[in-house]
């Protein structure tokens, strides 16, 4: 399923803040619109996988603050 490899690319490669993924990028990497990617991450928070997102982007929490 496509929001299991979105959220083991957010973990394995854009964990912490400072790692972020840009909308664009995962647009892009998964060939999707971003109304996709925002519904991806939503189901995701649901199911208390950690991906959490700022101005920069999407990440995977490195930290319990983040």
């Amino acid at each position: 399923m496509q929001e299991e490899r979105l959220a083991e690319l957010l973990e394995r490669y854009h964990s912490g803040e400072s790692n972020a993924a840009t909308s664009r990028e995962l647009e892009l990497t998964f060939g999707i619109k971003g109304i996709q990617v925002r519904h991806m991450v939503n189901a995701l928070r649901r199911d208390g996988v950690p991906i959490a997102s700022n101005g920069s982007g999407y990440f995977y929490a490195a930290t319990d603050q983040e």
